[in-house]
């Protein structure tokens, strides 16, 4: 099972296993570390982040640059509405409509993934719940 940790938009985390969640779904269900089934709504998440575990490295400085490494996809940043910023890669095509505005080609998309662009750090892929994205620019 994926190890997840589930980023609230009131900035609570809860960490876990991940059981169900489909990108166009209203809910994900994890097992918590504690071994509880827990269901949340979509809705009320910033973002999934995919973990390579759950205590990461903290005293590791995340790179906030891209590399000269080359990686497919489109470089992106992501401006969340509580003033986080995330630069990362979208595979595939944009989610949105051309320009610099929050216009879902899919209506009930609920989000899309990113890799992080550090590929050191403890997150392999995040999925970015739009409602929580305050913009988002092709690089």
């Amino acid at each position: 099972m994926q190890k997840v940790v589930l980023h609230f938009k009131d900035k609570t985390l809860v960490k876990g296993f991940l059981l169900h969640f489909h990108e166009d779904g209203e809910e994900v269900k994890i097992l918590t570390k504690q071994g509880h089934a827990q269901t949340f709504y979509i809705d009320d998440l910033k973002a999934i982040f995919f973990v390579k575990d759950f205590e990461g490295r903290p005293n590791y400085r995340e790179k906030k640059r891209y590399e000269e490494v080359k990686y497919t996809g489109k470089r992106i940043f992501v401006k969340f509405y509580d003033g986080e910023g995330m630069l990362g890669y979208i595979l595939g095509d944009f989610p949105w409509e051309k320009g610099f505005y929050l216009s879902s080609k899919r209506p009930k998309r609920k989000g899309f993934y990113m890799i992080p662009v550090d590929r050191s750090s403890n997150n392999e892929k995040v999925f970015v719940v739009v409602s929580s994205v305050e913009d988002v620019a092709l690089l």
